[in-house]
Formats: C-alpha cells, structure tokens, sequence
C-alpha cells in the first residue's frame, strides 16, 4: 500500500489526497470571500507525477467563468530560477487571490513584492501544523486508511502486485488562515 501519489510505475493499492475536490473546494470557499480573478502556481515535477490533476480542475474552473475573470495557471520548477517566471506572470495576469501547490510561500511572497501585487495566498498543500488558510491534507487519515487496507488485504491473503490495485481518495479539509494547526472537520 502506497501513501499519496507514487513516484514508481508498478502497481500498487494507494491511499491518496483527491486533488481534484481539494481544487474544486478551495476555489469555492476563495470565491465566497469575494475573489473573481484567482491565480494557480503549481510544481511543474509534482503536476507532472501526478497527471495535471490541478491543473486539470483548474483549466474546468475556469472555463465557468467570463473570460475577463480567467487566469491561467502557472506551472514552475520549485527553483530561485523561477521567480522572474512567476513575476511576470502576477504582472502580466494580475490574480486577486493565488492558490498555490508545493512552491515555496515565501518565494510567492518575494515575488508579489517584487511587482507590488500582494494577492492573499492559499495553500493546497497544508501539512501537519503548517498555519492556513488553504487545504489541509490529514497525514493521520491518510495513515489509518493505509492500515485498513493492508489489513484488508492480508485477511483476503493477497500477496505482491494486486490484481486490481485500489485507490481510496481522501477529502482535504478547509483550514481557515486563523486556524493554525486547528482544521475544520
């Protein structure tokens, strides 16, 4: 059993995070705080090893709204080398709001700074402990599942690749900016 995404080709059952809802769901609550033009930067090396999942949300969110409000995705190596990249995106697009996933927040910050465009972020990546606001992935959820799984499949006597590998999602949890370690479940 594979906890999140897995970085190898075999196949393997895996307990993961639904990248998707967590998208679909942060949009909604950023929207709801009144943001019309909202930006996502990703990880080009994690966007990859997972399929554009983001991305792919993303590019459905924003085909819903009127043309003047789209904001293209921002798709960068997690390096110092992309921070004129990212610069010129928040001059060129002008997010007012930016979801963010497995960049660096202070190099988001630094670069908003730098072209004086400090749009609040969110993260959809929240850790354990790690402040709001954004999405928290519950790495103990994440974990208990696993176990059930195995168990599962040691009761079933399976042994090596499965047959039919399993994928079980797991919702992330909207963690307000106040909330700090403290989500809303």
């Amino acid at each position: 059993v594979y906890i999140g995404y897995p970085i190898m080709t075999e196949r393997f059952s895996r307990v993961t995070v639904n990248i998707g809802l967590g998208v679909h769901d942060a949009w909604q609550r950023i929207r709801a705080l009144g943001h019309e033009r909202i930006g996502l930067v990703v990880n080009r090396a994690v966007e990859e090893r997972n399929h554009g999942l983001r991305e792919a949300m993303w590019l459905r969110l924003q085909r819903e709204r009127p043309a003047r409000e789209r904001v293209p995705a921002c798709v960068i190596d997690n390096t110092a080398a992309a921070e004129p990249e990212l610069r010129r995106w928040l001059q060129r697009h002008r997010p007012d709001a930016v979801l963010h996933a497995y960049v660096d927040g202070e190099r988001l910050r630094r670069s908003q700074s730098a072209t004086r465009r400090a749009a609040p972020l969110f993260n959809l990546t929240i850790a354990e402990g790690e402040p709001g606001p954004g999405m928290y992935q519950d790495p103990i959820a994440h974990g208990r599942v696993g176990i059930e799984l195995l168990i599962a499949m040691v009761n079933r006597n399976e042994r090596g690749e499965p047959g039919l590998p399993i994928t079980t999602l797991i919702e992330p949890v909207w963690q307000p900016a106040s909330a700090g370690a403290q989500v809303e479940r």
